[in-house]
């Protein structure tokens, strides 16, 4: 596996791909974890990865949150408590989960319209359309 990664960098990921691939197939029967908590429990996947799995595949009610979305949250609701802190990686996911589903407000120079959208969707939306 590192061979194949070999000039790429991110050995680490190769790593705890092939860890979980193994686990996996050992001890789940071959079959992939279908929740977000499961998720976690694989080598490798944190937060992010889970619940973006676990939203887009599964519908899993789970917010996605990453800087973007801590700096969107933070402007909108006044909140001054530091991303970077464990406190405020709880606040911001806590806040982040209690908008699903979140109905988005789309404006354009000639058109302004509702979308109501679940929580799969949003998240397809945003990890689609991320810089």
């Amino acid at each position: 596996m590192l061979k194949l990664w070999q000039g790429l960098g991110y050995y680490s990921r190769a790593r705890n791909l092939h860890f979980s691939a193994k686990h996996i197939s050992e001890n789940l029967n071959s079959v992939f974890p279908k929740n977000f908590k499961d998720l976690l429990q694989l080598k490798g996947v944190g937060d992010y990865t889970a619940s973006a799995i676990s939203s887009i595949c599964y519908e899993e009610s789970v917010a996605v949150v990453d800087g973007n979305v801590y700096r969107v949250l933070a402007r909108y609701f006044g909140i001054d408590t530091p991303i970077n802190t464990t406190e405020g990686v709880k606040q911001f996911k806590t806040l982040a989960t209690s908008l699903l589903p979140l109905q988005i407000w789309v404006i354009t120079t000639r058109l302004s319209w509702s979308l109501d959208l679940d929580n799969a969707s949003l998240n397809r939306l945003y990890v689609v359309n991320a810089p």
